[in-house]
């Protein structure tokens, strides 16, 4: 800035100084932002692609953005000690019923998609026909082979008449998930699940803290 310039910016008022500043550096500001907003971009892909889902529920009949941190962080602070990027993903699938064919249709061409490229441990239907259609294509594990025959002697009244599925009442993390909570929810895992151990734990952890029996 030259001696003269300095002379008129002395006899500037504030607001001219910020009109000065803004004509003459308004590209340097304006590629500020795009660089900050390209970092903060940035670093919020890599935060995510660091996430790993320790388990992933998927639940029939629930709201589209359906979020239930009775269950997620309930069932990770039963856990104990999991890595930070680590986390329990709950998989709403919004079927209507019967009132949208169209709608049903889709649901239930997501999970069954995702069903068979086992990207889902748990299942959470809340009809019994969904159940029944899992069920007779042998698509969940066997209870009494995951826990032995004291789990299955325990928990008999709640277990479905094939050993693969416990019959389980909404609760309150559930009616979280759902637009109008059923009576009556069927639990299992599937039989391709990649994280059988933490399966049964979810399992284990429902029972004793969600459905106390």
């Amino acid at each position: 800035m030259s001696s003269r310039q300095k002379i008129a910016w002395n006899t500037f008022s504030p607001r001219e100084k910020l009109n000065y500043i803004w004509n003459y550096y308004k590209w340097v500001f304006v590629l500020l932002i795009v660089i900050i907003s390209l970092a903060i971009g940035i670093a919020e892909v890599i935060g995510n692609s660091r996430k790993r889902a320790i388990l992933t529920v998927a639940v029939t009949g629930a709201n589209s953005i359906a979020e239930s941190p009775l269950l997620t962080t309930s069932f990770e602070e039963y856990l104990g000690e999991i890595e930070k990027q680590e986390f329990v993903k709950i998989l709403p699938i919004n079927s209507t019923n019967g009132k949208d064919s169209t709608a049903d249709y889709g649901a239930l061409l997501q999970l069954s998609a995702m069903t068979s490229s086992a990207e889902l441990d748990i299942l959470l239907l809340d009809t019994p026909e969904s159940y029944h259609d899992y069920s007779s294509h042998d698509s969940f594990l066997n209870l009494e082979e995951l826990f032995g025959t004291d789990f299955i002697n325990t928990y008999s009244e709640i277990i479905t008449s094939k050993g693969d599925a416990l019959m389980v009442d909404s609760s309150p993390s559930l009616d979280e998930l759902t637009p109008s909570p059923n009576s009556t929810y069927y639990l299992s895992i599937l039989a391709n699940t990649t994280k059988l151990e933490t399966a049964k734990e979810f399992i284990l952890f429902f029972l004793e803290n969600q459905h106390p029996f």
